[in-house]
């Protein structure tokens, strides 16, 4: 007998999902908080500033008109860091992403005299620091990819509207932190440039007025009827004996995620058809989302996924 879980009970946890998550983001966007991992990088320098090792990087959180204004230039001391005469300095490129509370997104894309509006997600490589937006969330990533010094490594801002959630160093919290790249179309979504105030992409100027793209990433556990498993879960339905064992291990799965989902509250940083990235963004936990077969099962029609967290520096 094949092992099957009520469409209606995956439904309600699907529901429950969505209500919990949009509470969760109102929750967060009125409450500031920081969540750093070890060895973080980039440096606060004052009520909303941040500036990168190399002193070339800065973000300016903008709360009185609200959006994120981040510059990239020649070093500049950190006690001598001005942010009113920056838009005077010729060689400091700039831009400033908007950020409308009211609708929970990033509403558009200023670079000097230009508003672009963003529709969906985009990259826009400013220098050598990469500014990445995913709507979606809304969560906003910026690398800065060329470190100084001998074996410096890259180091990534990461927020949540207006809220810094992430502040880390290295290849790996890079790699599993930056906001989606689309990873699976490259060399079709094509990362913005700015060159001399002027927005390029694939290298000609851009003559609409609005960046990004909205393009949706499939993955098998994000369908309804999807089972996501905890790692410890997992483990335990992979060493049941036998279907039945299996079926009472995945219903007790299902009414555990009608109380709560494991992915509520999780922002999903990274989605590819072979897995997800999510974080919690109070406790800074980082885990890793796959499909996963169950040798007790193989006629299950049941898609189960199971979640595992990253430890870094391990």
């Amino acid at each position: 007998m094949k092992t099957q879980i009520a469409d209606v009970e995956l439904n309600s946890v699907n529901n429950f999902a969505r209500i919990s998550n949009l509470f969760f983001l109102i929750i967060v966007m009125l409450v500031s908080f920081t969540v750093e991992f070890a060895s973080a990088e980039f440096l606060r320098t004052g009520s909303g500033i941040y500036q990168s090792t190399g002193k070339r990087a800065k973000v300016i959180i903008s709360q009185e008109q609200p959006g994120l204004f981040i510059l990239f230039g020649p070093p500049i001391e950190l006690q001598v860091f001005n942010p009113a005469e920056l838009s005077k300095d010729p060689s400091q490129s700039h831009a400033f992403i908007k950020f409308d509370p009211k609708v929970n997104r990033y509403t558009s894309l200023v670079i000097g005299t230009r508003e672009f509006r963003i529709s969906g997600g985009f990259t826009l490589n400013l220098g050598s620091i990469r500014v990445t937006v995913d709507n979606s969330n809304p969560y906003c990533s910026i690398v800065q990819e060329k470190g100084e010094g001998a074996g410096a490594e890259p180091e990534i801002l990461g927020l949540l509207g207006l809220s810094v959630i992430v502040n880390n160093t290295g290849q790996q919290a890079v790699a599993l932190l930056e906001a989606n790249q689309f990873g699976e179309y490259r060399g079709i979504v094509n990362p913005y440039e700015m060159k001399e105030g002027n927005l390029f992409v694939g290298g000609k100027p851009l003559k609409t007025s609005v960046v990004g793209v909205s393009l949706e990433v499939k993955n098998p556990c994000l369908v309804p009827g999807a089972v996501v498993l905890s790692h410890e879960s997992f483990e335990a339905a992979r060493a049941a004996k036998g279907k039945d064992e299996l079926k009472e291990i995945l219903s007790e799965a299902v009414k555990q995620a009608k109380k709560r989902s494991p992915l509520v509250g999780l922002l999903k940083l990274r989605i590819s058809p072979e897995s997800i990235i999510v974080l919690d963004p109070i406790h800074g936990k980082v885990q890793v989302v796959k499909k996963v077969t169950l040798p007790s099962a193989p006629n299950s029609n049941v898609t189960v996924c199971s979640t595992e967290e990253v430890n870094f520096g391990a």
